[in-house]
């Protein structure tokens, strides 16, 4: 005959959390995502902080000189290559960017959360 050992400390808050993730219908996968979104966010705040000026001059300059090239034919840009790149290739209007950012909205949310207290605090 067994005897029931008594729960731990340690058990008994985990399934306090487990049975609040249940209730909110969170699985352990979007916390894992909520917490790199966030941390990827954080820094990414910091790094604006510390070099933002840098990051849009050189990027304001790359564009420059890329859209001079484009414009004396030295270059060519290919817009669909570019959009399938960043994912953007079913975006036609505002109305289909206002869908991707409903269907990522938590994920914008905690990204920017975490830039707003990566600048804070970088």
């Amino acid at each position: 005959m067994e005897v029931a050992k008594p729960e731990g400390f340690y058990q008994i808050v985990k399934g306090y959390f487990e049975d609040f993730w249940t209730r909110i219908n969170i699985s352990s996968r979007d916390i894992i995502t909520y917490v790199s979104c966030f941390g990827a966010g954080f820094l990414l705040g910091v790094v604006v902080k510390r070099y933002g000026k840098w990051i849009v001059t050189i990027t304001v300059a790359s564009i420059l000189v890329l859209l001079t090239l484009d414009y004396f034919q030295f270059i060519t840009i290919h817009q669909e290559k570019i959009k399938a790149f960043l994912v953007l290739y079913n975006i036609q209007d505002f109305d289909s960017i206002m869908i991707k950012m409903k269907e990522y909205g938590v994920e914008l949310v905690v990204i920017l959360l975490g830039m707003l207290l990566g600048f804070k605090l970088g």
